[in-house]
């Protein structure tokens, strides 16, 4: 196995580093403002349910099925896709080609930007309700977020193998997702 060169492995920390940045700094945001708007106002005990299903809700349906079943694997295939190969363009905007918001198919474009402005669009609705359920959404997706740099970091450590039985993504081609999770832990050898 050869080694990449050294403006490869850069973009690639770069990339790397943007995501895990991109993801950590509204998790921490949202969890101290989510935190702080629950304590101020008080909440029932049918709220602290309503508390309780949210967190639950959102760690498992956005934090687990999309961020480390999906679009981990994803953005760590699309990091390690950056070769010697890469124009330097993309090696310097590699956050972005990451993130599927540059270098890559013009339907997967679409879907980044869409998916961008989908997420907007959530902030600015969000932002509009009242406590406590803003504060309950902000904590939830908080604890999403938590769940995206974790895998994240995980299965680079293991060398872009997939994170236990939990990380069989759709591949980046639109196949079919591994019938077995070995299958998956392989996808990145």
């Amino acid at each position: 196995m050869s080694r990449a060169p050294l403006r490869v492995v850069v973009a690639r920390a770069w990339a790397f580093a943007a995501v895990l940045a991109l993801l950590v700094q509204p998790m921490i945001g949202l969890a101290s403002d989510g935190a702080r708007g629950l304590f101020s106002t008080g909440l029932s005990a049918g709220e602290w349910i309503g508390f309780v299903v949210i967190v639950g809700l959102f760690a498992w349906g956005e934090g687990v099925m999309a961020l480390a079943r999906r679009w981990v694997p994803s953005v760590d295939r699309r990091i390690r896709a950056l070769d010697e190969t890469s124009p330097a363009l993309e090696l310097l905007l590699a956050p972005l080609a990451a993130l599927f918001l540059y270098a890559a198919p013009a339907s997967t474009l679409r879907k980044g930007w869409l998916g961008a402005g989908a997420i907007l669009a959530a902030i600015a609705i969000v932002s509009r309700l009242a406590d406590p359920w803003r504060s309950m959404i902000e904590v939830g997706v908080a604890c999403a977020l938590a769940i995206g740099p974790t895998a994240l970091v995980l299965r680079v450590m293991r060398g872009g193998r997939a994170v236990g039985p939990s990380a069989t993504a759709i591949p980046e081609d639109g196949g079919s997702a591994p019938a077995t999770p070995v299958a998956a832990g392989r996808e990145g050898d």
